[in-house]
């Protein structure tokens, strides 16, 4: 029996092992608990450097927004929000480098891209073009490599990741539409065997494609560390093996997948009730890690705020925010609290903000002169960059 079919095979049994599984008989795992930040915590005391860039502007490059980065060989690669496509900057300058790929229905082309990832072990950006269910490669300097049908259902898809060790990993949509799909996230293993895995049932939805969270995994190490939907235990794909990672010990609970069931079809405004009213907790949207820490980003940060976890001494935080702006840039500009990430990888975490938070910026050290941010850098850059350009990235670097 070759590697190909034993890794298949293995992640096959781990899935029916861990779809199976009930909480209460989970193995042993390190358990986080977490306390409320103290008001002298500082999350950039965690980080020894930091970089800031503001992306270069051009005629053929502007927008406001992303939706995902990644740091690779030197460059920043991102996907933007409205229109929808990839640029390539420069990690140090953010000099804009080149656009990868283009939108249209030629061979070479993506004419939906759904979401990107960078392949580690062909060294190139994997574009994913959800309309035509195709996978198209890029180089960094935005050639066209090659193309290929999806072994998965790559519609249904609300994100997606690659592990080191050659396993895709997809976050799905919860839909009752054509086509079908009920589980929350599908594993294509390296000789192109795609397995879907972790139900919603009971929980439904009518007429329409949800996505219970943006970034519920994320590459670390050889493998991915995921959170499955509505549940306090963190997982870890490694080697095709799926197994518990850390146990989550929260002040709120999570809802059940029968309570949530039992208000109806669902929809994000049920869940935002839940979460502003209830004493339960509606699971996080996003997930980033590195050799030391683990940041977790809720499904309404605004309301719950953020969540660190120490790898090396298991300590857990509570992070709170606001759903006002100025009191969340304060935090920023402090050090309490690092804003909108985007990127993990085993030494830095990366966050992106639009260029007209610039003004907001500014404006808080005008109205707090007595402001100390968390590096010197930090008012010179915002200064001087162009608050009508595009977005600015802090990298924070252990």
């Amino acid at each position: 029996m070759n590697y190909l079919s034993k890794s298949y095979i293995a992640i096959s049994c781990s899935l029916i092992f861990c779809s199976c599984l009930q909480k209460d008989t989970l193995p042993e795992i390190k358990e986080i608990v977490f306390e409320e930040a103290t008001n002298d915590f500082k999350l950039t005391d965690k980080f020894n450097a930091f970089h800031f860039v503001q992306l270069e502007q051009t005629e053929d490059c502007a927008f406001d927004y992303i939706t995902k980065m990644v740091d690779v060989e030197g460059c920043l690669v991102v996907k933007t929000r409205k229109s929808n496509e990839l640029f390539c900057f420069d990690r140090e300058t953010g000099a804009f480098k080149c656009r990868i790929g283009s939108k249209g229905e030629g061979p070479e082309e993506y004419l939906d891209l759904k979401d990107f990832y960078y392949d580690s072990e062909d060294s190139c950006i994997i574009v994913i073009d959800a309309y035509r269910n195709k996978v198209l490669s890029y180089n960094l300097e935005g050639e066209y490599l090659s193309s290929s049908k999806s072994p998965a259902n790559m519609f249904l898809i609300s994100g997606v990741e690659k592990s080191k060790d050659g396993f895709l990993m997809t976050s799905n949509y919860l839909s009752d539409g054509n086509p079908h799909n009920e589980y929350a996230f599908t594993i294509v293993t390296p000789d192109g065997k795609a397995n879907s895995f972790d139900s919603f049932y009971p929980v439904t939805v009518e007429n329409s494609m949800v996505a219970f969270a943006r970034h519920p995994m994320t590459h670390y190490g050889e493998g991915l560390t995921f959170e499955k939907f509505l549940n306090d235990t963190l997982f870890r794909l490694e080697a095709g093996l799926i197994k518990p990672y850390y146990k989550l010990s929260m002040k709120k609970s999570f809802p059940t997948k029968k309570e949530i069931a039992g208000l109806g079809p669902y929809n994000i405004s049920d869940i935002y009730k839940i979460g502003s009213s209830a004493d339960l907790f509606t699971g996080f949207d996003r997930i980033y890690e590195t050799d030391k820490y683990i940041f977790l980003v809720p499904t309404f940060e605004d309301i719950e705020g953020y969540f660190w976890i120490d790898k090396e001494n298991g300590q857990g935080v509570h992070i709170p925010s606001s759903t006002r702006l100025n009191p969340e840039l304060v935090r920023i500009i402090e050090g309490r609290t690092i804003g909108d990430v985007f990127f993990s990888n085993e030494k830095e975490i990366i966050c992106c903000t639009p260029a007209v938070r610039l003004w907001g910026f500014l404006k808080r050290f005008e109205k707090n002169p007595d402001i100390e941010p968390f590096s010197e850098k930090l008012r010179p850059f915002l200064e001087n960059a162009d608050p009508e350009g595009n977005p600015i990235v802090i990298i924070y670097e252990h």
